[in-house]
């Protein structure tokens, strides 16, 4: 455990017993290493009085710094033994670090601007017979075209599958679809109210659909008829509508120079904010919508919800950056009351998990349709799910 209580300032030497004292074996290689990254604040050179020359005196901060760096790299509790990874992830965690978070932001994302950079950058081979009238032209067919040379491979990753699930399967919708996303990062802007094809649904609604969120209403009704989730958690816009917030913040956040501008402007205040509404979304949602899923059955939404939990860093880095990009745009206070709101039910829905898991055999008695059968179970056996479950999630 990290000590809280303060210390006063000490030596290179001082530092690194009292981190070896405390089960981290630290080297002083590492630990300059750590400096010159950023993520432990340096020393300061100091004349010592009797002692020839200057000795280096680490601030009192630098302990759980440097504590907090070991332990996040260490693979038993899931650590990463990249600097750029660790530094995020210790912010991500509230732990102390001495990098400014805005700096660890931009190298967390990183990895995610540099496919967009390629396509951007990709040779044009095809012809074309009108030259496009503006830049929003040029990102539709760069992004059209990529989309069809590489529709083989739309299938990769956990997202994509999803997606593709969700779509179901007509391959023309996953084309439109990831045509219009990349449309958008590269700076164009699709149009959404349109069918893709002549009688379809819109574009904005199947990119809805792409992530499971033509359900997500269904789901709010029969949360809000079962108390499962607050009432004022339902007085939300049609989710369909927020698909050009959406598209119009990757557009915003995939240019390097509209990224930083806007990183560099955040306030303290702001990313911490964006940090607890993205741990929300990570953390708290998935656990909420598992839970529907047991009262109400299984939801492409919550199927999607499930895959944040599995993100890569630069991903979930990405995410804070667009929570605040949110709510700059519209104001904190929503973002303020769905985040409570979550908050509220997760103890609920981490309870009704637990249950469900300890007891699988009778998870299908969880649904609220089958509640007359729950409620017929045998009074020692109710009795022995409900001491189970107090044991579980009681400290």
């Amino acid at each position: 455990m990290i000590e809280a209580y303060p210390m006063p300032e000490e030596s290179r030497e001082e530092l690194l017993s009292r981190l070896s004292a405390s089960d981290r074996p630290v080297t002083s290689r590492q630990l300059e290493r750590w400096c010159k990254a950023g993520k432990v604040t340096r020393p300061v050179r100091r004349h010592a009085r009797g002692v020839r020359g200057s000795v280096s005196y680490f601030p009192p901060q630098a302990f759980e710094q440097a504590a907090a760096m070991f332990d996040a790299s260490r693979h038993v509790t899931g650590g990463d033994r990249r600097l750029r990874v660790r530094g995020f992830l210790l912010w991500w965690q509230g732990k102390p670090i001495a990098e400014d978070p805005r700096a660890l932001l931009l190298k967390a994302v990183a990895p995610m601007l540099r496919p967009i950079d390629r396509i951007r950058n990709e040779p044009r081979t095809e012809v074309i017979n009108e030259p496009p009238e503006d830049d929003e032209d040029i990102a539709f067919d760069i992004a059209d075209a990529y989309v069809s040379r590489h529709a083989h491979e739309l299938a990769r990753g956990s997202v994509l599958r999803r997606m593709r699930r969700n779509l179901g399967k007509r391959s023309e919708d996953v084309l439109s679809v990831m045509s219009a996303l990349l449309t958008a990062a590269l700076g164009g802007a699709p149009i959404l109210d349109r069918p893709s094809l002549p009688g379809d649904d819109s574009l904005a609604f199947l990119v809805l659909k792409s992530f499971g969120g033509d359900d997500f209403r269904s789901m709010a009704e029969k949360a809000q008829v079962n108390g499962s989730v607050p009432a004022s958690s339902q007085e939300s816009p049609r989710a369909e509508d927020q698909i050009h917030d959406i598209l119009d913040l990757a557009g915003n956040l995939f240019d390097r120079g509209k990224l930083n501008d806007f990183v560099a402007s955040l306030r303290d205040e702001e990313l911490n904010a964006a940090r607890r509404y993205a741990r929300v979304l990570f953390d708290d949602l998935p656990v909420v919508f598992e839970s529907h899923e047991l009262l109400f059955g299984k939801n492409r939404f919550a199927a999607t919800t499930r895959i944040l939990s599995r993100l890569p860093t630069e991903a979930i880095a990405f995410s804070v950056i667009g929570v605040a990009w949110l709510v700059r745009v519209h104001g904190g206070d929503r973002f303020q009351s769905i985040v409570e709101n979550i908050e509220q039910a997760r103890p609920r829905a981490e309870a009704l998990c637990t249950l469900a898991r300890a007891f699988p055999d009778y998870r299908e008695l969880f649904l609220s349709k089958n509640v007359d059968r729950l409620a017929a179970l045998p009074d020692d056996t109710r009795q022995e799910m409900w001491d189970s479950i107090r044991t579980l999630v009681t400290p």
